[in-house]
C-alpha cells in the first residue's frame, strides 16, 4: 500500500509523461503562393478574394476536431471546389481537411455568397445607366436601344437527391441527356450580368423560363420608362421588348440587320 502523498506523486508523473496534443499550424495560400500559382489554383486573384472574405461576414470560424478554419481558408476551399471540378475529398488533401469538414464549408459559403446577389446583380433603372449600356451596344455594331442581350445556359447538376421517382427526375435532363439547370441570363455591354434565373429545371425550354420571369413583366409594365430592347436568338418570341434574328433574310437591308444583332448580341456568348 502506497501513502496518500506517494499516490499523487505517482499521478503526477503519469499526467506528465502523457503526450501532449499538438495542432499543425495550416497553410495559407493567401501568404504562401505566388500570384500566378494562385490564380491557378482558385481562379481569382488574391484582391478578389479578400475582397469577397470581406463582403461575407464569416463570423465563426468552422473547427476541426479543435482547429480553427479561417475565414479565408473556407472561401478558398469554396472557390477552389468550384473552380476546378473536383471531388470534395481532394479539396481536403490539398487543404488538411476532412471530406465532412469541406462539405460543410463549401454549404455555407456558397449560401452566403447566393446572399450577395441582390448588391451585385441589378437589372440598370435609372436613364443614365441606360443610356450608357446604349451607347456602349450601339458602339459594337451601331444596333439602337439595346439594353441587354439574354440567354441560357446549361449548368450541369447530380441527379437530384430529393426526387423519388425517375419522371419528376427526369424533369431536369435537358436534350443532350445530361442533368441540369437551365440559367437564364442577361448582361450589359461589358459583361457583366444585370439578371438572373437560375432555378429552373433543364427541360424547360428557354422561352419558357422568358415568358414567366419577373424580369419580362417588369420590362412590360415600365416599357415607355426604359426605352430599350434586349437581343435574343431564335429560341426566343420576338416582341416589342425583345427582338430576335430574322430566320430567312431576303434583302440587304435584313442580313445587315442579321449581322448587326449577331455582334452585338455576342456578348452573352462570351459570357457563358
Amino acid at each position: 500500500m502506497f501513502s496518500e502523498e506517494e499516490d499523487f506523486e505517482m499521478f503526477k508523473d503519469s499526467v506528465l509523461c502523457r503526450k501532449v496534443k499538438s495542432f499543425k499550424t495550416r497553410a495559407n495560400p493567401l501568404e504562401e503562393l505566388d500570384d500566378g500559382e494562385f490564380y491557378s489554383r482558385y481562379r481569382f486573384d488574391k484582391t478578389t478574394v479578400r475582397f469577397l472574405v470581406e463582403n461575407l461576414d464569416i463570423q465563426d470560424p468552422i473547427t476541426n476536431r479543435g482547429l480553427p478554419i479561417s475565414p479565408d481558408l473556407q472561401v478558398l476551399v469554396t472557390l477552389h471546389f468550384f473552380g476546378r471540378n473536383v471531388h470534395q475529398s481532394d479539396v481536403g488533401a490539398l487543404h488538411g481537411m476532412v471530406q465532412s469538414t469541406v462539405g460543410k464549408i463549401i454549404k455555407n459559403i456558397a449560401k452566403r455568397i447566393a446572399s450577395l446577389l441582390p448588391h451585385f446583380i441589378q437589372f440598370p433603372s435609372s436613364p443614365a445607366e441606360l443610356n450608357d449600356i446604349k451607347s456602349g451596344f450601339y458602339n459594337i455594331a451601331r444596333f439602337p436601344k439595346v439594353i441587354g442581350a439574354i440567354d441560357c445556359t446549361h449548368l450541369q447538376i447530380k441527379r437530384p437527391a430529393r426526387i423519388v421517382g425517375p419522371i419528376m427526375a427526369g424533369h431536369y435532363i435537358n436534350r443532350k441527356g445530361y442533368y441540369s439547370l437551365n440559367v437564364q441570363i442577361v448582361t450589359d455591354h461589358k459583361c457583366r450580368i444585370i439578371d438572373i434565373v437560375a432555378r429552373s429545371r433543364g427541360s424547360l425550354h428557354d422561352s419558357n423560363i422568358w415568358n414567366n420571369c419577373r424580369l419580362k413583366s417588369k420590362l412590360e409594365e415600365s416599357i415607355s420608362i426604359h426605352q430599350g430592347i434586349l437581343l435574343g436568338d431564335a429560341g426566343y418570341p420576338c416582341s416589342n421588348i425583345l427582338l430576335t434574328p430574322l430566320r430567312n433574310p431576303s434583302s440587304r437591308k435584313e442580313e445587315k440587320y442579321n449581322n448587326s444583332h449577331t455582334s452585338t448580341r455576342s456578348r452573352i456568348e462570351c459570357l457563358n
